[in-house]
């Protein structure tokens, strides 16, 4: 990865730590928006249309997997208030953002 790019990802990581004082799920919400945020900020520093179109087609293929799988499995969450614990979103949508900047 290019070093210009590392304080863009230092600075992202780090906003989405302070979002909500430190909880979990609010660690997991900001990741799940900022890092295809991110990874679309550096498809249009570098004026990439065509890994902005591979980032939005990776996005849309991992939610609708998302969804369907959650359709298929109804895994119970830990805290019993619903049965759509996997697979997570928040991991999948930021997981596919992660390795399109791999």
């Amino acid at each position: 990865m290019p070093k210009k790019y590392l304080s863009f990802i230092l600075l992202t990581s780090f906003l989405s730590f302070n979002v909500k004082a430190g909880t979990l799920e609010s660690i997991g919400n900001a990741m799940q928006v900022l890092m295809p945020v991110g990874a679309a900020g550096i498809t249009w520093i570098e004026k990439d249309k065509e890994g902005f179109w591979q980032l939005g087609q990776s996005q849309v293929s991992s939610a609708v997997i998302t969804v369907g799988l959650k359709e298929t499995v109804h895994s119970q969450r830990p805290n019993q208030s619903g049965n759509d614990s996997f697979p997570s979103g928040h991991a999948s949508v930021t997981f596919s953002a992660a390795h399109f900047l791999q």
